[in-house]
């Protein structure tokens, strides 16, 4: 709200806010003013999830909600209260010419009573999460609590453990993800697995390579060299590198591939190989002069 009302109120003089912020957010004075004088609102929305098709709208808007830096409008169109990004709001105008009476029956707490941010999604039940996390964690969650139903249930040198009760929705799973770093899911098990699948995916993602179909790419080229020992070197936390091989993070334990084109299909079937059981995260090999 600073970084949109900075060019009218210039408290960007003396309060510095955030720079991460949303674009075409420009319209929020003019969604305060319709809001705080009851003016329906005309603008054209863009639906980002339906590949940015956009939709006129004509409102009757009642609140403001920020969610992750974001704003969020809180208006009736026809007879159902609906949640309108407003870095998605494009061509706003205020109708003045008419205005309308609000509905003050409308509890906008217990509407988002049970939510994370923005998303409130009936279908999906509410429950009980259990989350572990280390003593610094713990610090600022105990700060700025999770949810407002937090319940603390360990608190020491050790860990950290609170339960929240909401409905698990993508914003939840999100935030829980921005604080990774010593989290544990204790319950319920789907949202477990869940996050353990989005830490999967992500360690593929930002894989450079695959480690199976790299130590058989390395075995070809060299198969048709002279007669060498490939040395895998797996070194706990050791950053080994050769010239014209790249840079790899060796980790628990060291095999050895013996490799000699003289030898018969026979006996090549026969040569050591690395383990299939070696768990290890990058690899090196190393090409050594001939015996």
């Amino acid at each position: 709200m600073l970084n949109a009302l900075a060019q009218d109120t210039h408290l960007d003089s003396y309060v510095l806010a955030e720079h991460h912020r949303p674009l075409h957010c420009e319209c929020l004075p003019a969604v305060v003013y319709a809001i705080r004088r009851s003016y329906p609102l005309t603008f054209r929305y863009v639906l980002v999830r339906q590949d940015d098709r956009v939709e006129d709208k004509k409102v009757y808007p009642y609140y403001l909600k920020e969610s992750n830096q974001r704003w969020y409008l809180l208006a009736y169109e026809g007879d159902v209260l609906k949640t309108f990004g407003v870095d998605r709001i494009r061509d706003l105008h205020v109708v003045e010419s008419e205005t309308f009476k609000r509905h003050e029956t409308v509890d906008v707490q217990t509407y988002f009573k049970d939510c994370y941010g923005i998303w409130n999604q009936p279908s999906i039940p509410v429950e009980e999460v259990e989350l572990k996390y280390d003593a610094l964690d713990g610090k600022f969650l105990k700060s700025c609590p999770l949810h407002h139903s937090q319940q603390i249930l360990v608190d020491d040198k050790d860990e950290f453990r609170i339960t929240v009760r909401l409905r698990i929705t993508n914003d939840f799973v999100m935030e829980l993800l921005s604080r990774s770093r010593s989290l544990e899911v204790i319950r319920p098990q789907h949202l477990r697995e869940r996050i353990r699948q989005v830490y999967e995916e992500a360690l593929k993602r930002n894989n450079s390579r695959t480690h199976k179909n790299t130590i058989m790419k390395t075995i070809a080229i060299c198969w048709f060299k002279k007669p060498f020992v490939a040395a895998l070197f797996l070194c706990s936390g050791v950053l080994c590198a050769q010239k014209q091989h790249r840079y790899v993070l060796a980790v628990e334990t060291t095999s050895q591939v013996q490799l000699d084109k003289k030898k018969s299909p026979a006996d090549k079937s026969k040569t050591k190989r690395p383990k299939k059981s070696v768990a290890y995260y990058e690899i090196n090999f190393c090409q050594t002069a001939d015996p």
